[in-house]
């Protein structure tokens, strides 16, 4: 396994283990591979379209991740 290949799994699975990404986390991935997005959409039980464009994706992150943060906000609210 090269290096690069290495680096990919390590990250991925780190991505598994975390949560929704915050907002520094996904400027950094606008600089990832559709590949990439899309396996974090999937880490998170997130539907996309198979045929949708690295802009698509990025939009369905973010929309899970301003979902998550009210998500966050109704249950501190009610505890």
């Amino acid at each position: 396994m090269g290096l690069a290949a290495f680096n990919r799994m390590r990250r991925l699975r780190a991505e598994q283990s975390s949560p929704l990404p915050t907002i520094e986390e996904l400027k950094d991935y606008s600089k990832a591979k559709v590949d990439e997005i899309k396996a974090k959409l999937t880490t998170l039980n997130i539907s996309f379209e198979a045929t949708a464009k690295k802009e698509q994706l990025l939009e369905v992150l973010k929309q899970a991740l301003k979902r998550g943060q009210e998500g966050e906000n109704d249950q501190s609210e009610h505890s």
